[in-house]
């Protein structure tokens, strides 16, 4: 779980159950999967959903 507000994440993380990861620190990750749960992105003009050092040697990339 991670969110552009590190203490939605941490919030949304701990009613979850499941762990939470900074912003800033979700480049570094290694999921297999990483899901929008947002608007951003659908318009042209938006910031990349995802910070786009997290696509870094992902040759496989899924938007729905």
């Amino acid at each position: 779980m991670s969110s552009r507000r590190d203490e939605a994440a941490d919030a949304l993380g701990a009613e979850m159950k499941i762990d939470s990861v900074s912003w800033s620190d979700l480049p570094e990750t290694e999921a297999d999967l990483y899901v929008n749960a947002t608007p951003v992105g659908s318009s042209d003009a938006d910031p990349p959903a995802i910070p786009e050092r997290v696509l870094d040697n992902r040759p496989l990339v899924f938007d729905c």
